[in-house]
C-alpha cells in the first residue's frame, strides 16, 4: 500500500510550487537526475548544433506550439520531447515521429517531475471545524479548515489542506 502525504501545506502553497516549477521553464532529460558526469555529458549533447538544428524542426513542424496545452512563445519555454527513447542514439538520431513539442511545464509532466493536473480522484474532504493547523512551508504560515484526500494512479495519495477565514 502506498504512503499519504502528511506534510500540511496549505492549497496555495501546493498549486503555487507547481505553477512556479512550470514558470521557470527548467529544460529536464532523463538523465539529469542521475548524477553530476553524466549531466555533463547530457548538457555537451543538448548544446550541439545537430540537436539545436533537430529540435528547431520540430518545433517548426509543431508550429510553435506545446501539443498539450496550445500555448506558445513567448508564453511559455518550449522542449522537444522525444517519445520513446533508444539505448545509444544521440536526441538529433531519432525520427522526427518520435518526437513532439511540449513546454516545460507539459514537459515536466510527462517525466513525473511535477504532478499532472488531471487524472486526480477526490476520495474525501475533512471539515477540521474550525482553523485548525497552519501551512508547513517555509514562510507561509496559512491557516488551515479543510483538508482534501487525493489519489492519483502515478503519484500515489496526497492530502492537500486548505483555509478559509
Amino acid at each position: 500500500m502506498q504512503s499519504i502525504e502528511t506534510v500540511l501545506k496549505c492549497f496555495h502553497c501546493h498549486w503555487g510550487m507547481l505553477r512556479s516549477v512550470i514558470r521557470r521553464g527548467d529544460p529536464y532529460t532523463p538523465e539529469s537526475t542521475k548524477g553530476p558526469q553524466i549531466m555533463t555529458k547530457v548538457n555537451l549533447l543538448y548544446s550541439a548544433k545537430e540537436w539545436h538544428r533537430f529540435s528547431e524542426n520540430i518545433k517548426k513542424r509543431d508550429k510553435g506550439i506545446c501539443l498539450k496545452c496550445n500555448r506558445g512563445s513567448p508564453d511559455v519555454v518550449l522542449q522537444v520531447h522525444h517519445e520513446v527513447y533508444k539505448e545509444g542514439r544521440k536526441p538529433w538520431e531519432y525520427n522526427s515521429s518520435d518526437c513532439i513539442t511540449l513546454c516545460s511545464g507539459c514537459h515536466a509532466r510527462e517525466h513525473g517531475l511535477i504532478e499532472p493536473t488531471k487524472g486526480w480522484s477526490l476520495l474525501s474532504i475533512n471539515d477540521l471545524g474550525g482553523l485548525d493547523g497552519h501551512c508547513e512551508k517555509k514562510g507561509c504560515g496559512n491557516a488551515i479548515r479543510y483538508e482534501y484526500l487525493t489519489y492519483h494512479p502515478k503519484w500515489g495519495y496526497q492530502t492537500v489542506s486548505y483555509g478559509q477565514e
